[in-house]
């Protein structure tokens, strides 16, 4: 009777391993990673126009000064390469010419720049200021070519991870060199970010 009681608790306790057995068994483990993957430099959209006031013909030069970009329509630009590798944006300009007469205003009297780190704004959780400095100095744009020297407006430094969409409002200024021709003046901005 000894054995019989025996060899029941063997197999009970055979049984309580067996299941325990199967238990760690079936227990298993999932990992899921998430790519996130790394953007580019971009310029996301410029102002489709910027306007100064009329003017009168004058023998004097006309300074046109600080024409804000249209409000709600600034440059924007992303850094979403996920680097420390800094970036600078900057402008080129034409000399301002009138289609119809082919007179022109030379560059070198159109000024451009940032009202200090104020003219630069982050979107969403984007941090545009940290490592990041706006050119504030209004100066006349240079070069001696058709299209300008390039002038730069914001650069960022290498001390921190980039990943950002910022939007820059620049103030432009034009001065009317004196006995210009009435007419109706247009220049091309190129902006880009290297």
């Amino acid at each position: 009777m000894k054995n019989k009681k025996l060899c029941g608790i063997v197999i009970v306790a055979a049984m309580i391993a067996n299941v325990t057995f199967f238990a760690l068994a079936s227990a298993t483990t999932t990992t899921s990673d998430v790519v996130i993957s790394a953007g580019g430099l971009t310029i996301d959209s410029v102002p489709a126009s910027a306007n100064f006031a009329g003017a009168s013909v004058s023998t004097s030069d006309q300074d046109l000064t600080d024409v804000t970009f249209p409000n709600g329509d600034p440059v924007q630009f992303s850094d979403l390469r996920s680097t420390n590798v800094g970036y600078t944006l900057f402008v080129t300009t034409e000399n301002f010419l009138d289609l119809t007469t082919m007179n022109a205003i030379p560059y070198d009297g159109f000024e451009m720049a940032g009202s200090t780190i104020g003219g630069l704004a982050a979107i969403g959780s984007s941090d545009c200021v940290t490592g990041v400095t706006v050119t504030s100095a209004v100066n006349p744009f240079t070069g001696t070519g058709t299209i300008s020297d390039p002038k730069d407006l914001v650069t960022a430094d290498t001390s921190i991870v980039r990943v950002d969409t910022c939007i820059f409002t620049p103030t432009i200024d034009l001065v009317i060199p004196g006995s210009q021709p009435a007419g109706t003046y247009t220049t091309t901005l190129t902006f880009s970010i290297v």
